[in-house]
């Protein structure tokens, strides 16, 4: 990363900091973060405009950066780009072809707000109140999650550090759980079944994983997906090196 400005209408991304420090500037509302935090940008009733910066003018920065599509769709989930990298060496914004009318202005009318004081009279009433309660959590949430703020845990499976998950309130997004799986050298995690639709994106160390008996070596950068399948899979992470293993995880929240 150096810096591109662009907007998501919708929201609804996390960006986990894999190396470096910096800050995004967010509908003019600037979240610093460094290597290990997890940025989080929330589903909202306008649009997330924002760029990041990195601060270090000789070192890289990268983001491991996830979002669903099933539930994007579901937002009417658009990205726009506003500006460009200064890395960009493509066509610019000019020569991009778009359909004429493919974002109309109306794209970003507002619809106007309904307080509800009280008890609901009517079941609609109480979604809209429900909304304003919402939008009043994502108000105070945070948005950057810091490393260093998230205690590690040690579960059934392993070594976990936590970063969304429901019962994290004051984390203005839960749609995708995501947290940090650490395995000393040497150990191993436990085994699970799930119905697939995980990743494991390696951050750090080497090892291999077994799913349904098959083995799966990886290494820093590599990804490990769970498949989805009708009767599920069953896995289990090993750390096959002298250093300890790092795998940012991902799922979606159902």
């Amino acid at each position: 990363i150096r810096r591109g400005n662009h907007t998501h209408k919708g929201g609804g991304r996390i960006l986990y900091v894999l190396e470096g420090r910096g800050y995004t500037v967010n509908n003019d509302v600037r979240l610093d973060w460094q290597r290990g935090d997890l940025e989080i940008l929330p589903i909202t009733p306008f649009e997330n405009s924002h760029e990041h910066v990195n601060l270090d003018p000789c070192k890289p920065c990268g983001m491991f950066v996830i979002g669903y599509w099933p539930f994007m769709e579901v937002v009417a989930y658009e990205t726009r780009q506003e500006t460009d990298s200064p890395d960009w060496k493509g066509p610019g914004n000019d020569e991009v072809y778009r359909p004429e009318g493919f974002v109309p202005e109306s794209a970003s009318m507002r619809g106007y707000d309904i307080k509800v004081p009280g008890r609901p009279d009517t079941l609609l009433d109480s979604l809209y109140r429900l909304r304003n309660q919402q939008r009043e959590r994502i108000a105070k949430a945070r948005w950057v999650v810091r490393e260093q703020d998230q205690p590690v845990e040690c579960n059934r499976m392993g070594f976990y550090r936590w970063y969304v998950h429901p019962d994290l309130d004051d984390v203005v997004m839960h749609h995708i759980l995501f947290w940090v799986h650490n395995i000393p050298p040497g150990s191993h995690s436990g085994v699970q079944k799930h119905q697939g639709g995980r990743i494991h994106y390696v951050v750090e160390g080497e090892g291999y994983s077994t799913v349904d008996g098959k083995r799966y070596d990886w290494g820093p950068g590599d990804m490990l997906m769970l498949p989805i399948k009708s009767g599920g899979c069953t896995f289990q992470h090993f750390n096959s090196g002298s250093q300890p293993a790092r795998l940012a995880c991902a799922e979606p929240n159902w």
